[in-house]
């Protein structure tokens, strides 16, 4: 009843939103569009910066707090990012790897999964595997930087992204001043969102209703694709989360994570402001360089004391406190996942 309670209370709120500045020419925001609204800004934006469709848009530099272009971009690793036509189908290909890890993740614009790509593998997506009624996709690649940039650089020019059609993107034409507000709304909520992704054949068409899906399901979709816009299905990242408070230096334990580092899997740890982006300098310790304890187990220091500083596997801590993020590339399975995401939580609450 709570959780019915709460999606009513926001749907009522950011109807509200809608209804009360929309322009004659912008479709409003709601609770169900919110994420194509969302979509869309980000795929024009990305548009601009790529140059066109079916090309990528590569960071060749690691993000900073200055260029950073989505929540929680990670400081570790190098995106790529392109809007693709499949109206006539995309294949990817991808060599085999030069880094740690990289990977293609596709979704559209419903924030429907088409599937993640790995080295050594080709996928191809075709129209039919689009919930939307346009047939453009979002690709974002992620190749980390273990054997530095110049390899990185070299494993992105190697992906090749072949699509057989090259249609412009055009939007549906969203009022984004409604989508900033929904979002400021929708943000005091984010402590009870569960990450949530669908594929896109367990979608409605056109929607972002989780066919059978429970009302929880629904609400955790919705938030999660909104706020967490780009995040990866489970089975491929798992995301523990963790919020504490501002100190001098805070110790955060953990056991080795559980991913499959045999191939390619890694874990990384990331310290964000509470809005969720990077704010510091030295934000991110990942399995790549972490010191492990004597018996296995891990521990980050968070913070910017002197005393901190002293430590291996320090981070700086942002003003205010910080909302961590324990990205698990590649997990064993769901099960180890959620087992070491119990653990994470209940081994650091109240820090």
């Amino acid at each position: 009843m709570t959780t019915l309670k709460l999606i009513f209370g926001t749907s009522m709120l950011i109807s509200a939103l809608a209804s009360s500045g929309a322009l004659a020419q912008d479709k409003p925001v709601n609770f169900m569009t919110a994420v194509a609204a969302e979509s869309e800004l980000i795929f024009n934006e990305t548009i601009a910066r790529a140059g066109g469709v079916n090309q990528f848009a590569h960071a060749r530099m690691p993000a900073t707090s200055e260029t950073q272009t989505i929540v929680r971009s990670q400081s570790d690793m190098l995106y790529s990012q392109g809007v693709y036509d499949v109206s006539e189908s995309l294949t990817v290909m991808m060599p085999d790897c030069k880094t740690g890890y990289q990977s293609v993740h596709m979704f559209d614009a419903n924030h429907g999964q088409l599937g993640v790509v790995y080295c050594g593998e080709t996928k191809t997506i075709t129209a039919a595997d689009v919930s939307t009624s346009d047939k453009h996709i979002y690709a974002m690649m992620r190749t980390s930087t273990d054997q530095g940039l110049e390899v990185a650089n070299a494993a992105q020019n190697d992906v090749v992204m072949e699509a057989s059609s090259n249609t412009d993107y055009v939007g549906p034409g969203y009022d984004h001043m409604q989508l900033k507000q929904a979002k400021r709304v929708l943000a005091g909520t984010a402590s009870i969102v569960k990450a949530k992704t669908a594929y896109t054949n367990e979608l409605i068409p056109d929607t972002v209703t989780i066919k059978d899906g429970s009302d929880l399901d629904q609400y955790n979709y919705v938030l999660a694709s909104l706020l967490g816009w780009g995040l990866m299905p489970n089975e491929h990242a798992y995301y523990p989360q963790l919020v504490i408070k501002d100190s001098d230096c805070t110790e955060v334990t953990f056991p080795k994570p559980p991913v499959q580092y045999d191939k390619s899997g890694y874990w990384s740890f990331t310290a964000y402001s509470l809005d969720g982006y990077l704010r510091t300098g030295n934000a991110v310790v990942s399995s790549y360089d972490a010191k492990p304890n004597d018996g296995g187990s891990f521990t980050v220091y968070v913070g910017n004391s002197d005393a901190c500083k002293a430590h291996a596997n320090r981070v700086d801590m942002p003003n205010g406190g910080t909302a961590i993020s324990l990205r698990m590339y590649r997990p064993n399975n769901i099960a180890d996942a959620k087992a070491f995401e119990e653990e994470f939580r209940s081994s650091n609450a109240g820090k």
